[in-house]
Order: structure tokens, then C-alpha cells, then sequence
């Protein structure tokens, strides 16, 4: 493979971490933004009796659902995992198709990061299926064939 090939591999991979390195700051700034302000709001009610009497209201109650786990549902876990696993397999074929056009003139520059993309695409859609699958067959995602 060409050094300046493996550099700018590199550097993509560098890129893709600090970019996702990003991410998760921002998400953990903002949970503990969120976190600090309830904080602040269970700090202003004072004693204990206005604690009690507040959480026993409306808004206490809705207040309370604020710390429960937000979870997201299985069928957009399972959407996201088959678009991550579509994009994977055209990535990889968008590779294979360079090396079927001979564009670097070296046919394995591009066969590699292709037939990885394509076949880690292909296991990222499998899992997805199973996954389907698994959380109709426990009643997490509603079958389509419930009657039948």
C-alpha cells in the first residue's frame, strides 16, 4: 500500500475519533447541566415536608419522571442498526466498484477497505435482522401478524 495512502487513512481514522470524541463531551455536559439544575430545583424547596409535599403533586410526579431512565424504543434501535448496515455495505461496494474501474491502477489499493465495509455491512444487517427478530418474538416491537 502507498504511504501517503496509509497517512490519509490515518487521518480519517484520527478525524472520525476526535469527531466522536465531540459528541460525547457534548452529551455529558449537557447530562450534567440537567442534573445540576434539578439539583438546584430540589435545593430550593428546602426541608424535608415541602420535598414530600411537592413530589406528591402533578408536577412533582412529572418532576420525578425527569430522573427516570429515558429509554429509546427497539424498533428505532433496529432502523438505525439496518441504515448503519446499508451504508456500510454501499461503502464497501462504492471500494470494490474503484477496483473493478482500476481508478489507482493497483487493483488491491481499494480491495481491502472494501471487502471489510461489504462484509462488516452484511454482519451489521444480520444483527439487525436477529435483533428484529428477538424483540418481536418477546412483544418489545408490535408483529404485524399478531391475528394470523
Amino acid at each position: 500500500m502507498q504511504p501517503a495512502l496509509v497517512a490519509l487513512i490515518a487521518v480519517n481514522l484520527a478525524f472520525t475519533v476526535c469527531v466522536l470524541m465531540l459528541v460525547a463531551f457534548y452529551r455529558l455536559r449537557r447530562l450534567q447541566q440537567k442534573s445540576e439544575e434539578r439539583l438546584r430545583v430540589l435545593e430550593s424547596l428546602g426541608g424535608g415536608k415541602d420535598v414530600i409535599q411537592f413530589l406528591e403533586s402533578d408536577r412533582g410526579r412529572s418532576f420525578l419522571e425527569l430522573f427516570g431512565r429515558q429509554s429509546v424504543h427497539p424498533l428505532r434501535i433496529v432502523v438505525a442498526t439496518s441504515a448503519f448496515g446499508v451504508i456500510l455495505v454501499f461503502v464497501g461496494l462504492a471500494f470494490l466498484g474503484c477496483v473493478w474501474a482500476d481508478v489507482w491502477h493497483d487493483g488491491e489499493t481499494f480491495l481491502v477497505p472494501g471487502l471489510l465495509c461489504a462484509v462488516g455491512g452484511v454482519g451489521v444487517l444480520v444483527a439487525a435482522a436477529v435483533s428484529s427478530w428477538l424483540n418481536r418474538r418477546w412483544g418489545l416491537i408490535p408483529s404485524e401478524h399478531a391475528d394470523a
